[in-house]
């Protein structure tokens, strides 16, 4: 409910993650107490939740700082120059493709889905493709998760066949169809989502 009330008024809309963010973590804490009946208990956990999420909070930290690399490389400026050539006189259904064929390519090189969308959804904002801002965010969203079971730079697909003792080439043989048969799914609906205007 607060998410969408807040989501709907202009002045909290850019602060709707802040405050779902706090909303979780005082009404989790007051659960917490309430069920365990003990204020310090529940400090102490939640501190030693801290300190384990830490090294991810730096993660996402160096993450953020690939788009500043980026930014003051002028790299951002140059992709947005070439995008912009590409799809230029093309209809939206072709540059909805390239858009998707780009993401899935820079899920090659760059496998931190933070830092990903932090350079995605930058260059998107501001290349004329002629598609809408929730287009340009299914198109990676279809093109980031179809890729975390199929490349081998996915380091939760590498971490969870190595836990089962799957080669990544049995993994892939046995799962072909099954990528392919992904891959029409995701053609399907990204030519639906064009054709009713999404």
């Amino acid at each position: 409910m607060i998410i969408v009330i807040s989501s709907m008024i202009p002045a909290t809309r850019p602060f709707t993650v802040v405050i779902l963010t706090f909303y979780t973590l005082i009404f989790g804490m007051i659960t917490a107490i309430y069920v365990s009946g003990d204020l310090w208990y529940v400090i102490k956990k939640m501190l030693h939740g801290f300190l384990l999420a830490l090294p991810a909070v730096l993660l996402i930290a160096m993450a953020a700082s690939v788009k500043y690399v980026l930014a003051e490389g002028k790299i951002l400026s140059t992709a947005v120059s070439y995008i912009n050539k590409l799809t230029v006189s093309n209809t939206p259904l072709s540059n909805a493709f390239i858009i998707f064929l780009i993401v899935l390519s820079l899920e090659m090189f760059i496998s931190s889905s933070s830092a990903k969308a932090l350079i995605v959804m930058e260059i998107l904002s501001m290349v004329n493709t002629g598609l809408s801002p929730q287009m340009s965010v299914l198109l990676y969203t279809l093109g980031d998760g179809y890729t975390n079971v199929f490349f081998p730079t996915s380091p939760v697909l590498i971490i969870a066949l190595s836990m089962m003792e799957v080669g990544y080439l049995k993994w892939v043989k046995k799962s072909f169809l099954f990528f392919v048969g992904t891959f029409i799914l995701i053609a399907f609906f990204i030519f639906l989502a064009v054709v009713i205007g999404y």
